[in-house]
């Protein structure tokens, strides 16, 4: 087990913050946030309810993978651009993200990291399950199991899940 973290959080317990914009809301499931800095690692289950920009996070490295829904058009620096469940879409904080109109309401895993301290991966699957630092359910767990859709895990083993690394940069 990572020290520092809990075997299970259930996204159940984590409050849903609403954007600034009103465009959804984010409930937080892990950061490493000292109050004073600001982030530099963080992982969040983010509902989009609607058209509008993404906020612009200059110096941060963000990853999002479809959580829950039927896909998520966006468009990147005027590119359109489709988000899975199995492939995680990766983007600088200071491009452009823009959720078009028409798009239905959407659940995504997003990681960001602080690029000029931190490098992550996410991957969905077995691919990096032994590498990863976290792991985010994608659906329930076995029946008994008391875990559902959204928890994060320390193990994951035969679980449908999303892996998450992180890896310290090298400043020299």
């Amino acid at each position: 087990m990572t020290p520092g973290v809990s075997p299970i959080v259930r996204l159940r317990d984590c409050p849903s913050v609403p954007w600034l914009n009103g465009g959804g809301t984010t409930r937080l499931l892990w950061s490493d946030a000292d109050g004073q800095s600001g982030f530099d690692r963080r992982i969040s289950i983010a509902t989009i309810k609607g058209p509008g920009p993404f906020t612009l996070l200059p110096g941060v490295d963000r990853s999002l993978l479809l959580f829950d829904g039927d896909g998520l058009e966006l468009d990147v620096d005027g590119h359109r651009l489709s988000l899975s469940r199995s492939m995680p879409l990766v983007f600088s904080g200071e491009q452009a993200v823009h959720v078009p109109a028409g798009q239905a309401s959407v659940r995504v895993l997003n990681v960001m990291t602080r690029r000029a301290r931190w490098t992550h991966w996410l991957r969905y699957g077995d691919d990096g399950a032994a590498d990863a630092d976290r792991h985010v359910l994608l659906a329930d767990g076995p029946a008994g199991s008391g875990m559902e859709a959204g928890d994060m895990v320390t193990t994951a083993e035969g679980l449908a899940v999303a892996h998450i690394g992180f890896q310290p940069r090298d400043l020299s």
